[in-house]
């Protein structure tokens, strides 16, 4: 599956290669100019698998253990099957060239070879993955690594790259802004009967399509999902051929209000999810609490259903007004307020917001002229449902008492 470089290879002496700017991260190949006129050869730099991965841990700080590493070349090589197959047939020798660069390999133009040498290290005709892990075990982590690899690839190879090259969607508008992509429902148009000329034009250049929350896709959803794109792709491949990443944890939030039919890994449901899936990662490290190993392994007990005597006493200590523990007024550094209802969420915005208009402009009955870095935008919302004048008093104080 790893090919050439074995992983304990990959970050070998990478604190070394953190002093020397190029490092091996790519692979010098022979060209040959395309012009009818004369023909001109040159060498051209592209990017190898272990190159671009030290890269980034050189540049974000960021390894990807061994799991994550086999995500990342599974997604990578089916990108660049992706490109053969779609690729014009006068340019597929130089195309060749390039990937044996990136692979280590001989330097043949040979198609055919080049294939089978991408699929023995996991790269699909058309790849639909399931990659699924407790949070921060590094979902995000390895298809960022991957869309980076194909980005560098792209960029030496003359490949044009869009916008939308590799589609990132998440089910919920919040976890779709965190990484700057859209909802699956918009981007993929769940909610539309037809599929106007418009829509077929966004998806145009899309190779790699990730969805993430999955555990939130209702099995009608999917459904949809799966002839929205044989619409949009080829009619008579699953999910219209396109190559896609699923990635949640079904251990997490099910769908809301719906019956055990429409959830995806229920027994009642249609099973589309697992009759298509031909690449599963499960990954089982937790990189987000390398700095607090102790609440890491807490939490996979806690997820397992298997919290000691001790996790819980642990637990306890932190409640807010036991052992003189009180809520600070001001959160700092990347702490954040979590809330149950989005009328608690609006007026901790307000309170903050309040706050930060008292710290950075003068009084109102001063003459001193406001700063120029924060625009006020008043407006007048009219609710959709009826608020009792209760809910409004008790949402003022709580705005007050910020």
């Amino acid at each position: 599956m790893l090919g050439g470089e074995s992983f304990v290879d990959v970050y070998k002496d990478i604190e070394d290669l953190s002093h020397n700017k190029d490092g091996d991260d790519s692979s010098s190949v022979d060209m040959e100019s395309n012009n009818s006129e004369s023909r001109t050869k040159f060498r051209t730099k592209i990017p190898t698998l272990g190159g671009v991965a030290r890269m980034v841990a050189r540049e974000e700080g960021k390894t990807l253990d061994e799991k994550q590493y086999i995500m990342y070349e599974v997604l990578a090589c089916t990108f660049l099957l992706d490109l053969i197959n779609k690729q014009d047939v006068d340019g597929r020798p130089a195309l060749a060239r390039k990937m044996s660069g990136v692979l280590g390999s001989e330097r043949s133009h040979d198609m055919d070879r080049l294939t089978e040498i991408l699929e023995a290290r996991g790269g699909r005709k058309q790849l639909i993955m399931f990659v699924t892990g407790l949070a921060g075990s590094g979902k995000s982590t390895g298809i960022n690594v991957a869309q980076r690899f194909c980005h560098e690839f792209c960029k030496a190879a003359s490949v044009m790259w869009r916008d939308n090259t590799f589609l990132f969607t998440a089910y919920t508008g919040s976890a779709a802004a965190a990484f700057g992509g859209l909802t699956t429902s918009s981007a993929t148009f769940l909610g539309k009967q037809n599929l106007s000329d418009d829509d077929r034009r966004m998806f145009e250049g899309v190779r790699i399509l990730v969805i993430d929350e999955v555990s939130f896709l209702k099995d009608s959803e999917l459904d949809k999902l799966m002839k929205n794109l044989q619409n949009l792709g080829d009619p008579h491949l699953p999910f219209g051929g396109y190559n896609i990443v699923f990635g949640g944890d079904f251990q997490q939030l099910r769908p809301v209000n719906v019956k055990d039919s429409e959830i995806l890994w229920h027994p009642s449901s249609s099973g589309k999810l697992e009759q298509h899936v031909n690449c599963a990662i499960i990954l089982d490290d937790i990189h987000r609490f390398r700095d607090d190993k102790r609440y890491g392994e807490m939490l996979k007990r806690l997820c397992a259903g298997e919290l000691t005597e001790k996790d819980i006493e642990w637990i306890n200590t932190r409640v807010i007004g036991q052992n003189g523990l009180e809520l600070p007024k001001c959160l700092e550094g990347n702490a954040c307020y979590a809330c149950y209802k989005n009328m608690e969420q609006n007026s901790i915005t307000v309170g903050i917001f309040d706050q930060h208009l008292k710290d950075t402009h003068p009084s109102e009955d001063s003459k001193e002229l406001p700063p120029t870095h924060t625009l006020i935008i008043e407006v007048h919302v009219d609710s959709t449902t009826s608020c009792s004048e209760k809910k409004l008093r008790s949402l003022r104080r709580r705005i007050m008492d910020l």
